[in-house]
């Protein structure tokens, strides 16, 4: 995910340049690439590349998931379009203090 990071403003820059349907396909295809050929890893430096291809792929598509999505749906059915997406964050939050809750509880004296 950290190579989603970085990759996102710069997959934000392509698609000012280009349409977002071929990004979204080239970064799915990354993604699926990276990701399968963990198959076929030997060594830690190759693990270590099918992630960052992996990731990377998957912060292309994700952008240009989210500009797809924001373009074709109209504008009274973007907050229902939207809010699957901001639920993960929410979910993604709340898994966090339940975990930071449980620790507390568990390994304080």
């Amino acid at each position: 995910m950290g190579t989603a990071a970085v990759v996102t403003p710069l997959s934000g820059a392509l698609l000012d340049r280009f349409r977002a349907k071929p990004i979204l396909i080239t970064g799915n295809l990354a993604s699926a690439l990276g990701y399968a050929a963990f198959a076929f890893v030997d060594r830690p430096w190759q693990a270590f590349v099918c992630s960052a291809v992996g990731g990377a792929g998957f912060g292309v598509a994700s952008t240009a998931n989210q500009v797809l999505t924001l373009t074709l749906v109209s504008a009274e059915h973007r907050a229902s379009s939207i809010a699957p997406a901001a639920q993960n964050v929410f979910l993604c939050r709340g898994s966090v203090d339940v975990f930071r809750w449980s620790s507390q509880r568990c390994w304080s004296p």
